[in-house]
């Protein structure tokens, strides 16, 4: 069984959720398909194709000849490199060129803004080889694949004008899916609202390696001060305000301290004005900027995270890091982070998304009575264990 596999970006050290999760299912089908039978391909912003093996992963880096050379990128490349998108098929027909070429008995794609906007029809159109889809966020409905209006600060429930020819292009895609799984419920029954419509829709959650946590509950230690920890992009979607205000209340209300340390990159106007909110509201914010390895750089630094995210987080990979470090996570119960408590064990603590108030109250109950040790539920499913499922199945009926 030969599988080839296509994600937008290949660097799972650097950047997001979405990328590490697809490494760990490039491993797992490695270990049960055999390292010689998994190929994967992606884009760089070179102008030649570059072949290497990296962690025994078989990666073809093709020319793409993009604007862009990392991740995060400014609004003017962002526009020019949509428009490219939308313009070429030189880098679609290489995509599948290069793919058909390992011939492949199954197709896996992650994220695929890149490919132009009818890549998968145009697959269906030169090969009869099954498609299994990996929805890792609501990207296909939202040009800024997060469905947050910047503007008015509102989660966009109903998709707004701007986005609704691309959620409408994409759901016609969608056909051509065999399988598409996705990575959280939310995800998935968000897609089934807006009438998504592949052969067969799945969900499951990434595999995480956690601690045992021995009793029912979690203690802080008689602590001065309570140190929060951030990790991840830092914009106002993020609700990192919630947080600092959250602060302000704890020692108004119940004389208790609290920091904050942010570990993430994002604009200097905004870190201005986070920092000028800070001293506003006299609490304590140290932003340490972007870290290839945000946790071992708070290590001893912080007793807690903090997920205060006003935006529908599609699943949250920081709570699932963060405990399997052992440090308990305060979380927006919103989007598919409230399924965090389905599939880890550990000390998390919801409050309402936005209300500093709530969260305040949720500190101080921690402080003062320790925190429940949610354990994950026996029905909760691996997602790359379901898509070994899809690719057994799939391959019965080629067969």
């Amino acid at each position: 069984m030969k599988i080839a596999i296509y994600n937008d970006w290949w660097a799972p050290d650097l950047v997001g959720g979405a990328e590490k999760t697809a490494l760990a299912i490039a491993k797992y089908l490695q270990i049960r398909f055999g390292e010689e039978n998994i190929a994967i391909y992606t884009l760089s912003n070179s102008n030649v194709t570059v072949r290497e093996m990296q962690k025994n992963l078989s990666i073809t880096r093709l020319k793409s000849r993009t604007f862009r050379s990392k991740y995060s990128i400014g609004i003017l490349i962002k526009i020019f490199e949509k428009i490219r998108v939308l313009l070429s098929r030189a880098t679609r027909n290489l995509v599948v060129s290069e793919m058909l070429s390992f011939e492949p008995d199954i197709i896996i794609l992650h994220n695929i803004d890149r490919l132009g906007v009818n890549f998968a029809s145009y697959f269906r159109k030169v090969s009869t080889i099954p498609i299994i889809r990996i929805q890792h966020d609501l990207g296909d409905t939202c040009i800024y694949r997060t469905r947050f209006h910047k503007v008015f600060k509102k989660n966009c429930i109903d998709t707004c004008t701007t986005c609704k020819i691309k959620e409408s292009h994409f759901r016609r895609q969608s056909k051509n899916y065999d399988v598409m799984i996705s990575v959280s419920k939310f995800i998935d029954s968000t897609l089934q609202r807006l009438k998504f419509n592949p052969h067969v829709s799945l969900y499951g959650y990434p595999d995480i390696s956690g601690i045992e946590f021995n009793s029912h509950h979690f203690y802080f230690k008689d602590l001065p001060t309570l140190r929060l920890g951030f990790i991840g992009r830092v914009v106002p979607e993020k609700g990192i305000e919630v947080v600092l205000n959250s602060m302000s209340l704890l020692k108004a209300s119940h004389n208790k301290n609290a920091s904050l340390t942010i570990c993430g990159g994002g604009s200097a106007r905004y870190f201005k004005s986070l920092r000028r909110l800070a001293s506003k509201l006299e609490v304590e914010l140290i932003l340490l900027g972007y870290s290839d390895s945000p946790f071992n750089t708070l290590e001893g630094k912080i007793d807690a995270v903090v997920v205060p995210s006003i935006w529908q987080e599609p699943l949250g990979r920081v709570p699932m890091e963060s405990l399997s470090r052992g440090l308990p996570c305060f979380v927006s119960g919103i989007g598919g982070l409230i399924e965090s408590k389905i599939f880890l064990d550990g000390p998390l603590v919801y409050f309402e998304p936005g209300n500093g108030k709530d969260l305040m109250k949720k500190m101080v109950a921690s402080l003062e009575f320790g925190i429940p040790i949610f354990k994950a539920t026996d029905n909760s499913q691996n997602v790359s264990t379901i898509i070994e499922k899809a690719i057994k199945r799939l391959s019965i009926d080629i067969h």
